[in-house]
Parts: structure tokens; sequence; C-alpha cells
């Protein structure tokens, strides 16, 4: 898959130096079908896609973004601290997964508005597909 081909070593460089400005730094940089990748303390991490039906990707980033600042102001790690090989293999447990959540659920409808991307929803899914969290709507 396009995922695997992702390195995130080509990415580390431009980290490095936002990291040099605010040591702090979180960076996301959203890969389409890919997933997406994660910089924060030194560390590389790859969140993978959520794979679902595509009709319409526009709005997919604000979803994801939208999603993920949801998640850290709610206590979620940026991180989740390891790279699984698929959504949802191991707890979810990070904001970035959450946005990927997001994201994924906004690009099955036509609406270019998340407006689908509502916290009934969120937990519909997590359950239809039998997923693990501690995420709290």
């Amino acid at each position: 898959s396009a995922f695997q081909l992702v390195d995130p070593n080509d990415f580390r460089a431009l980290y490095e130096q936002l990291r040099q400005i605010n040591s702090e730094m979180m960076l996301l940089i959203t890969l389409g079908k890919s997933g997406a990748l994660t910089f924060y303390q030194g560390k590389a991490e790859k969140v993978p896609p959520l794979s679902t039906a595509v009709v319409n990707t526009t709005g997919a980033g604000d979803a994801c973004l939208g999603g993920m600042m949801a998640g850290l102001v709610h206590g979620y790690p940026f991180q989740k601290g390891r790279d699984d090989l698929s959504y949802g293999e191991t707890e979810l447990i990070s904001a970035v997964e959450l946005g990927t959540l997001c994201a994924g659920i906004a690009v099955g409808f036509e609406d270019s508005i998340a407006r689908f991307v509502t916290s009934e929803n969120l937990e519909g899914y997590i359950q239809e597909k039998g997923w693990n969290t501690k995420w709290q709507f």
C-alpha cells in the first residue's frame, strides 16, 4: 500500500527545523489515503488511514484537524506511542487517531462540510467496527 511507502525521515528535517523554534512542537502531516505522520518530542509515528469508501475528499483535512484538536482538548495524547499497521489494530487513544476517524467518516459523504461527524456517529462507527477505546464523547 502507499502507506508503507511513506518514510518519516523525509519529513524529519522539517520537523527538526520547527523544533528549534519550539521544542514542544507537535507536527501532523496528513497524507490522504496513506494516513498521516506525526512528530513530537523527537519521535515520528505513522498513523494508518481509515479504510472506507471515498465519496468526496473536500474538507477531510479540516475534519482531521478538528478531530485532533478536540482530542487534545479532551486530554488525549497527541501520539499513540506505536505504529499500527491498520487503523484500530490496537486501542484507539491518540488525538490524531480521533482526527483520522473524523476525516474517514467525512470522506464518505458528498458534503464538503463534515456535518455527519458527530459524537453519535463516531461512537456508532467504533462499536460497529469492534474497536477498543476509552474516548469519551
